[in-house]
């Protein structure tokens, strides 16, 4: 039983390395690479607000709506991801996000990717980064309520709606 479960536990982890870069080099590009302090520095182009349901056990989903505002416009869009790695639970959250590196709009849907841990015991904040195949990235800072815990890795797309 013990083996079983470390061959588990090491095939989420495998999952959840693997998963995020394969998504986001499916097309043959990948993001231009950042550290933290050019991230920081960076403008502000954009924010959004965002609505998420997760609900996973080693293997998860999300799935969300949003706003995307830029340049005194609202976008709505949708958000589907798979989540990969220790994660059991469910969860509902709200969350705003500042958006960094989008400079035209045909930029912001696409392929993303995060990796990050969070608890949820009734209700607690979660901030996390994620970072799409054209380089745009987002910082959300979200409130949940449920029960969860996650530490892994986030891969998904948005897409706008009409």
């Amino acid at each position: 039983m013990h083996k079983k479960l470390m061959i588990a536990g090491f095939m989420s982890a495998l999952v959840g390395a693997a998963l995020p870069q394969a998504l986001l080099a499916a097309d043959g590009t990948t993001p231009p690479r950042m550290n933290a302090a050019d991230i920081a520095k960076a403008p502000v182009t954009a924010t959004l607000d965002l609505e998420v349901k997760e609900i996973g056990l080693i293997l998860g989903g999300k799935s969300g709506k949003g706003v995307l505002h830029f340049q005194g416009k609202d976008y709505p869009f949708t958000l589907k991801a798979v989540l990969a790695g220790a994660i059991i639970g469910a969860t509902k959250s709200n969350g705003t996000g500042d958006v960094k590196f989008l400079n035209k709009l045909d930029d912001f849907p696409g392929k993303y990717s995060a990796a990050g841990a969070g608890v949820a015991v009734g209700g607690g904040g979660d901030t996390s980064s994620f970072q799409n195949d054209k380089g745009v990235i987002f910082t959300l800072k979200a409130k949940s309520t449920g029960l969860a815990l996650n530490l892994g890795f986030t891969a998904g797309e948005i897409a706008f709606t009409k």
